[in-house]
């Protein structure tokens, strides 16, 4: 018997994912930027207490579910807390979905401080950004496999270039608002989105591609000092720590 795949609209109404309750599901990816187009994914992902038996166990439930219309992922809310505290961006940009399901009080705790919760290791914050833009620079270089549309379309990995280019552009758009806003960092207008899509969509040569990186590159390069400035907000850590454990622990006392 094949396992049911859950529609948008019915893990948006999910109150428990295999036993265990779920307290937030959070579209992720193109739309959060404003840059989703018609080939873009359904993404989510969905964070769930864990139970006694995870807890007695020494368990972190995970689940990974791919599909041709929607993949989620599912994690243990404890998870999310050390996601968090890494800096890793494509985590923190669950707390300002576009598309956010809040299923417990403690998801509405976090939302009043996700802007803290941001900008709590900035140091960190950078490192990990350009970490996963020479992720991304990786495949593009090597990227000509005939499977990839944008190659066999475009001769190169657009989209890869298109990612490469937009992380590299919110580490400078969130130096350049103060480290305020997480979400005008991440977000286009209009006007942004459609040169953003262009470059997905085949306007620059490969060379004209790899030559703004450059340039992006080193610009990064330049803000590097504001980030590793920035002295990590203990605090934060400390008060988001504590939420997540009095969470916890009221749910396997009640």
């Amino acid at each position: 018997m094949s396992e049911k795949v859950f529609t948008t609209s019915e893990l948006k109404e999910l109150k428990e994912f295999e036993g265990r309750q779920v307290v937030l599901v959070a579209k992720i990816g193109s739309e959060n930027y404003n840059l989703h187009d018609e080939t873009s994914d359904e993404d989510y992902r969905i964070y769930v207490l864990p139970t006694f038996e995870d807890l007695y166990g020494g368990k972190r439930y995970v689940k990974s579910v791919t599909s041709e219309t929607v993949d989620y992922s599912v994690h243990d809310i404890r998870d999310l807390a050390k996601q968090l505290m890494k800096s890793n961006i494509n985590f923190v940009e669950a707390l300002f979905s576009v598309d956010l399901t809040v299923k417990h009080d403690v998801v509405e705790e976090m939302l009043k401080m996700r802007e803290s919760i941001a900008k709590m290791n900035l140091p960190y914050f950078y490192d990990a950004c350009f970490g996963m833009f020479h992720n991304k620079l990786k495949h593009f270089e090597s990227s000509s496999r005939e499977s990839n549309r944008y190659v066999v379309a475009y001769g190169y990995d657009t989209k890869a270039f298109m990612s490469m280019y937009r992380m590299m552009d919110f580490i400078l758009r969130y130096e350049a608002n103060g480290f305020s806003s997480f979400v005008d960092a991440i977000r286009y207008s209009e006007e942004e989105r459609a040169y953003l899509l262009s470059m997905k969509h085949g306007r620059f040569t490969k060379t004209e591609a790899e030559n703004l990186i450059q340039l992006m590159k080193d610009k990064v390069q330049g803000v590097k000092p504001a980030y590793k400035g920035q002295p990590f907000q203990s605090e934060t850590e400390t008060e988001l720590n504590k939420l997540l454990f009095d969470t916890v622990k009221n749910h396997i006392q009640h």
